[in-house]
């Protein structure tokens, strides 16, 4: 059995112990196996200027910063080094990822990569932290809570070529971001194996990005106030894994706005928002995959694009003034949409073969739908249904138009004044048109 510790270098500054006390500035440098590295920072006094650095370069290191006061900053940077080959074999304690948890265990290792651990905690007001993680098996956390925060955190993209010159992307990472206050940021990019990003915030006025390259990957950003934005793209690269991609945004509050591209196998990509004048845009590449954005208020605006096979695609609204957009290619897969509410617009184009379906459903007491439907393909299906409560829709709008070889239409309107038209161009079609009311 080798010795644990290779090689520790640590400095350390403080801030002068005199009257400027207030105002620390904290270095540390780390170089080896196995280092802890933990800075706390307490600002009471007149000067609130707090500086800690961290800088860590070996294997199964430990960083954590705890800062207490105004205008913080944070940096933490780890990164695995390459040893000695006399020193490539440990038996240590360490941390080992065991799915679905992360526990301490006695194992035999072989360091080619690290097993890094960054924490940053801040509390106040103008605080800024960024960490910066190089390695396999990273987990990276930032917590905030305040005004004006700004959280900025990135994990290795996957090695491409690993120390035998071969491709070894596997990097076990999460990534943690959670602000409460106002005016915050929070920008996260992770890659690797069995990763997982989570973005939380809770004020006004936060803006989140969020960028995952996974085989195994979730990325989640939860949003709660006003003002909000929220990016988020996903790709999964899925190497035998059970879990094949997972990315949600939800989002309370108004003028909220959420972008979200997913691409991966089996996936699911989720919008989720409530209050006014929100915009939810998604698009999706995958087979086997589900998009779905549900939105409750007013003048909101959903825009989903899906190109799969046996994929599902909804859109649900409830409020005035909402507009919905569809556009599917598929192999035998739905798109759907449900509006309920005044003055609503609801388009779907949908192409492919193999018994695909496309519904819009509008209905509310004294609705004013319009709905446009185009299919392309072979053997699909069209589905208007507009009517108000009780059947007291009142000047719905219907179209349907297909293209290709057997399909079918269905257009049922209740209520009063109610204009349809369905074209079908090719051969053995099927058109069906209800309309009841005056």
């Amino acid at each position: 059995m080798h010795k644990k510790l290779l090689l520790s270098i640590g400095l350390l500054l403080l801030g002068a112990g005199t009257a400027l006390a207030q105002v620390n500035t904290t270095v540390v440098t780390q170089t080896g196996l196995d280092n802890t590295g933990s800075v706390m920072q307490t600002n009471t006094g007149a000067l609130p200027a707090n500086a800690a650095f961290q800088t860590q370069a070996g294997h199964d290191n430990t960083a954590g910063i705890v800062q207490n006061g105004s205008n913080n900053t944070a940096n933490q940077s780890q990164s695995n080094v390459i040893v000695p080959n006399d020193y490539k074999e440990w038996y240590i304690k360490k941390w080992v990822w065991i799915f679905p948890v992360l526990e301490q265990r006695w194992v035999t290792t072989t360091l080619t990569n690290s097993y890094n651990i960054a924490n940053i905690s801040q509390t106040g007001s103008g605080h800024y932290a960024m960490q910066l993680q190089t390695g396999e098996r990273n987990v990276a956390g930032i917590v905030q809570s305040g005004i004006n925060n700004k959280a900025y955190q990135s994990q290795n993209w996957f090695d491409l070529f690993g120390q035998d010159g071969e491709a070894d992307p596997t990097i076990d990472s999460k990534a943690y971001i959670t602000q409460t206050g106002d005016g915050n940021y929070a920008e996260q990019k992770q890659s690797g194996e069995q990763s997982i990003a989570d973005i939380n915030q809770g004020g006004d006025e936060n803006t989140a990005h969020q960028s995952q390259l996974a085989a195994y990957g979730r990325a989640y950003i939860n949003q709660g106030g006003d003002g909000n934005t929220a990016n988020q793209g996903q790709t999964v690269l899925n190497f035998g894994g059970v879990i094949e991609g997972y990315a949600s945004i939800n989002q309370s509050g108004d003028d909220n706005l959420a972008n979200q591209t997913q691409v991966g196998i089996g996936s699911d990509a989720l919008i989720d928002q409530s209050g006014k004048n929100n915009q939810a845009y998604q698009n999706q590449l995958g087979g086997l995959s589900l998009a779905s954005i549900f939105q409750s208020g007013d003048m909101n605006l959903a825009n989903q694009g899906q190109l799969a096979a046996n994929g599902k695609a909804y859109i649900t609204q409830s409020g005035d003034d909402n507009k919905a957009y569809q556009n599917e290619i598929a192999l035998s897969s739905t798109a759907t949409i449900v509006q309920g509410g005044d003055e609503n617009i609801a388009s779907q184009t949908q192409s492919g073969v193999g018994g695909s379906t496309a519904t819009i459903n509008q209905m509310d007491t004294g609705n004013k739908g319009n709905a446009v439907q185009v299919q392309d393909g072979l053997g699909l299906e069209a589905t208007i249904v507009q009517s108000g409560l009780g059947g007291e829709g009142t000047g719905n709008w219907g179209q349907q138009l297909q293209t290709g070889t057997g399909h079918d239409a269905f257009l049922t309107q209740q209520g009063n004044s109610h204009w349809s038209n369905t074209v079908q161009t090719g051969a053995n079609h099927v058109a069906n048109v209800t309309q009841s009311g005056n």
